[in-house]
C-alpha cells in the first residue's frame, strides 16, 4: 500500500509501514467531562485497509469501532448520565507512513447522535507486515434528548486477534 510521488524524474513510493486489515480487541480508559472518576471497559475495532485508494502519506482505512459501557466501572453511569450500553459505528481514516493511525465516524440512531475520533499509533512487533497493536487517544461525544451532552476522552489499547 502506498502512493506514487513524482520527484523530478524519479518516482518515490510512500508506503504505510503495515497492513491494518483485521480485528482488534482491547481496553479503553477515560473520563467523562465534569467527572473526575476514571472509567474503563472493552473496545473492539475491525478494519479494511484500502490499497487501491492511496494518499500521499499512507493508506485509507475503513471499518467499525465498538466501545462497550457495560463493565463494572461504568454500570452506575448508564442511568445517571445517560451513557448507552455501547457505542458502535462505522469509521474511516488513514494509516500514515510513520505508523500513525487516525480514524473517526459518527452515527445517528433515533435521537441519539454519537461522534468518535481516535488519533494513535500502530505497531508491527513481529515484523510480518501486519499491524499487531493499536494505541492512542480518543474522544466520544454523545448527544441525546433528556440528557446533557456527554464527552468522554481517554486512551485505548487494542491487540490484533
Amino acid at each position: 500500500a502506498g502512493a506514487v510521488i513524482h520527484e523530478g524524474n524519479r518516482i518515490i513510493l510512500a508506503k504505510a509501514p503495515f497492513d491494518a486489515t483485521g480485528n482488534y480487541r482491547g481496553k479503553w480508559t477515560g473520563t467523562v467531562k465534569g467527572d473526575p472518576d476514571t472509567l474503563s471497559c472493552t473496545a473492539s475495532f475491525s478494519f479494511e485497509q484500502d490499497d487501491l485508494w492511496k494518499i500521499f502519506q499512507g493508506a485509507v482505512l475503513n471499518g467499525d469501532a465498538v466501545l462497550n459501557f457495560t463493565c463494572l466501572s461504568t454500570l452506575d453511569r448508564l442511568g445517571a448520565i445517560g451513557l448507552p450500553g455501547l457505542a458502535s459505528m462505522e469509521v474511516s481514516g488513514f494509516v500514515a507512513q510513520d505508523g500513525g493511525v487516525n480514524f473517526g465516524g459518527s452515527t445517528l440512531e433515533g435521537d441519539v447522535k454519537m461522534t468518535f475520533a481516535l488519533t494513535g499509533k500502530g505497531s508491527d512487533k513481529d515484523e510480518d507486515g501486519k499491524m499487531d497493536r493499536l494505541g492512542g487517544k480518543w474522544t466520544l461525544v454523545i448527544d441525546q434528548p433528556d440528557y446533557p451532552r456527554i464527552t468522554i476522552t481517554g486512551n485505548v489499547q487494542a491487540d490484533a486477534l
